[in-house]
């Protein structure tokens, strides 16, 4: 992106720097292909307190950059739901008061069950915003057609090509079919109806099929949900991964899996694609826009354990299905790579500064 156009743009969010969860890894790659890449941080992970003290330090200094940094003419916002919303509410109130072009970049794949629970609330802060950014054509028809929001623009997540690039993985026939798994691990992300349908198939599945499983959350659950159901030589818990351990463990793997109740579109299933992998996962958010049935990978209603079984089964059945469906996910996940995102990025920009 031209610098002087970049120079205009503050970005708000989560704390990027050592990215966990998806709001985190999309701002950290804006971060590598934007310069400057001018950012205040509202929220970091861990706890309660923690996370109030770097709001209350984020107004602040969001508050001086809006009075000191005259470059500044558009604050673009990466929110998500529930804390985070409200949250990021306050800086559109600063941003407006110094007369800034507001974008309204929404992450959250629960967005719709929490506009129902605070129509109002939720619809004044919108209606504040010059854009809504979201992640696909169906979360870009819910807000012009159901919310009326005045303009919206859809920005995909991206996610960067993997270095060396990676091919679709070949397997020995006496080597397990290795499923992935990488996120956060919580009942809405499926992670527990995948134990389940391990524990049901147990006599087909042992010795054929291994489960990796990284991530943060409810790791104790997860943990003693493997214990109880004597999992421990059919799924592997590595914790939360990135950086050269996540780049090894998609290498390896053959398969991601993601079967959630509710997303946006999944930054995870953006990046095993990118390692030529297919996937199984939900007909849920933006996922049907980036995974096709049948092509790419599987795609089922979410808590529908015997259809994620028949999936896993076609897959550790065809080892050239396997292969052909990673390579067209790659493919696919190509218009998803930096220089398709910065390009839509620097013509939205021009747009709200022509305005």
């Amino acid at each position: 992106m031209d610098k002087n156009l970049a120079s205009k743009i503050l970005y708000i969010g989560i704390d990027y720097r050592n990215p966990i969860g998806g709001v985190a890894s999309v701002e950290h790659e804006y971060a590598k292909f934007l310069s400057p890449f001018k950012f205040v941080r509202t929220c970091v992970n861990g706890g309660k307190a923690k996370k109030a003290l770097v709001a209350a330090e984020g107004l602040v200094r969001f508050t001086l950059r809006m009075i000191t940094d005259r470059d500044i003419e558009i604050v673009h916002v990466n929110a998500s739901t529930e804390a985070s919303f409200w949250r990021k509410r306050m800086f559109i109130r600063i941003g407006r008061f110094f007369g800034k072009k507001i974008i309204y970049h929404n992450h959250g794949g629960r967005f719709k069950k929490f506009y129902a629970d605070y129509p109002e609330q939720v619809k004044k802060v919108l209606d504040q915003a010059d854009c809504i950014v979201a992640l696909s054509d169906d979360w870009k028809r819910y807000f012009s057609e159901e919310l009326k929001c005045r303009r919206v623009v859809v920005i995909p997540n991206l996610v960067s090509r993997p270095e060396p690039p990676c091919s679709p993985s070949e397997r020995a026939e006496s080597e397990p079919l290795r499923l992935t798994f990488l996120g956060k691990i919580m009942k809405e992300k499926g992670i527990y109806d995948l134990l389940e349908i391990l524990d049901e198939q147990r006599g087909r599945y042992e010795g054929k099929v291994r489960l990796i499983v990284g991530g943060y959350g409810e790791t104790e659950q997860f943990e003693k949900m493997v214990a109880e159901k004597g999992l421990g030589s059919m799924v592997e818990f590595a914790g939360w991964v990135n950086g050269d351990k996540k780049d090894r463990l998609l290498r390896a793997t053959d398969v991601f899996m993601l079967p959630s109740y509710y997303e946006g579109v999944p930054i995870s299933i953006l990046e095993a694609m990118s390692y030529g992998k297919p996937v199984i996962s939900t007909r849920v958010g933006g996922i049907p826009e980036i995974v096709t049935d049948g092509e790419n990978g599987f795609l089922t209603a979410p808590g529908d354990k015997a259809a994620i079984a028949g999936a896993i089964d076609r897959l550790m059945a065809d080892q050239a299905l396997c292969r052909s469906m990673g390579k067209k996910a790659l493919e696919k996940v190509k218009s998803y790579f930096p220089e398709e995102i910065d390009s839509s990025l620097s013509e939205l920009y021009r747009s709200l500064l022509n305005d």
